[in-house]
């Protein structure tokens, strides 16, 4: 097994072969864990956070007074979801940056191929089990904002895909929003 040390940047981090994983980069791992509807635990021990999305929190002892009336209903539905698309699956990841808990950020791919659409974080919103968010295109100084061609292009089909969400009211949509998720 190999271990990896708390992560500053991209440019410190190694896969599991041991080559740096750059930015922008598409890597292909097994997925060994889903964490939760928006969180996957890798082969290599590295964790994964979706590029765009957020799914309700999932209930647990710290956090029992901190979650919307329908938030854990939720997060079980999304966390099913990823865990019957991805658990023990290999899988492709076009990695974007790292998170303030050093996890990977990532837009996640059944292949190698760059559609946004056929993406797993598309497919959460667009099935309304995740609401788009962490994504921008308009702020250069803001932590979430993105730059390269097909980050962008899933942040425009995000807000497609929720749109349509809402307007159908699937999961997520049925209910007014303070109800699913407690944060904002």
């Amino acid at each position: 097994m190999i271990s990896f040390p708390l992560i500053a940047s991209l440019s410190t981090l190694v896969s599991c072969i041991n080559a740096p994983i750059k930015k922008y980069q598409l890597i292909q791992m097994k997925v060994t864990k889903v964490i939760d509807g928006d969180t996957l635990g890798l082969e290599n021990q590295q964790k994964i956070r979706f590029l765009g999305i957020d799914t309700p929190e999932t209930l647990k002892h710290d956090n029992s007074n901190k979650l919307a009336k329908y938030e854990n209903y939720y997060a079980l539905k999304a966390k099913e979801y990823v865990k019957q698309l991805c658990q023990n699956q290999t899988l492709w990841f076009y990695i974007t940056s790292v998170d303030q808990y050093n996890r990977l950020v990532a837009i996640i791919l059944f292949n190698d191929q760059l559609d946004a659409k056929k993406s797993l974080n598309y497919l959460l919103v667009a099935n309304g089990l995740a609401r788009m968010k962490f994504i921008d295109i308009n702020s250069p100084k803001s932590k979430f904002n993105v730059v390269d061609v097909f980050s962008k292009n899933l942040y425009y089909e995000l807000i497609n895909a929720q749109n349509q969400a809402m307007i159908n009211k699937a999961n997520i949509w049925q209910h007014p929003i303070n109800q699913v998720f407690y944060k904002k």
